[in-house]
């Protein structure tokens, strides 16, 4: 059950035996059975509660989950350019596979060399989770702040960053 999903938001936990998928019956015992049940899953309708019923320690138990559209593991990239660095929206999926405590932010993705965040000596796959003290939920959010920081000509901008469990704070010098 990944860590954020809509599974988990309902209740549902690892080694819960799920019997139906909205009034469905699954019946998955090799891994051979997994893709039609994939697939049932994949066919359902996007934002909507659906109802499972499962098994937890041998006692039935029933969660309504509403269902998302699956989002890609990667997530759109872009460049801030007066910056030196690209970003990338930080996916649920990122976000649980580098054990980050939320999917808020954006991630580095490469930096040009001798640009100002290369000075600030951030690195990719550092996740910048906020600029001058706002923090950043998304990449629309971050590039909102990034056209702010360039259209008052801040020579100094401010970033939290996190990166392996810990957080530190950036100075990005800027020249215009």
């Amino acid at each position: 059950v990944d860590r954020g999903s809509p599974a988990a938001k309902a209740g549902i936990k690892p080694q819960d035996i799920v019997l139906s998928i909205d009034g469905k019956p699954t019946n998955v015992r090799f891994p051979e059975e997994i893709a039609p049940a994939r697939q049932m899953v994949a066919h359902l309708p996007i934002n909507k509660p659906i109802q499972i019923e499962a098994l937890r320690n041998g006692k039935p138990m029933s969660f309504s989950v509403t269902t998302v559209k699956l989002e890609s593991a990667v997530g759109e990239e872009r460049e801030a350019k007066a910056w030196g660095v690209s970003v990338r929206e930080v996916t649920r999926a990122f976000a649980n596979d580098r054990q980050l405590d939320d999917d808020r932010g954006v991630v580095i993705t490469s930096l040009s060399r001798g640009a100002p965040g290369d000075k600030a000596e951030l690195s990719e796959g550092d996740v910048i989770r906020s600029v001058n003290g706002k923090p950043i939920e998304d990449l629309d959010a971050f590039f909102k702040l990034f056209e702010e920081s360039k259209e008052k000509k801040q020579t100094r901008v401010l970033l939290q960053v996190a990166r392996n469990r810990g957080v530190r704070d950036a100075v990005l010098k800027l020249s215009y």
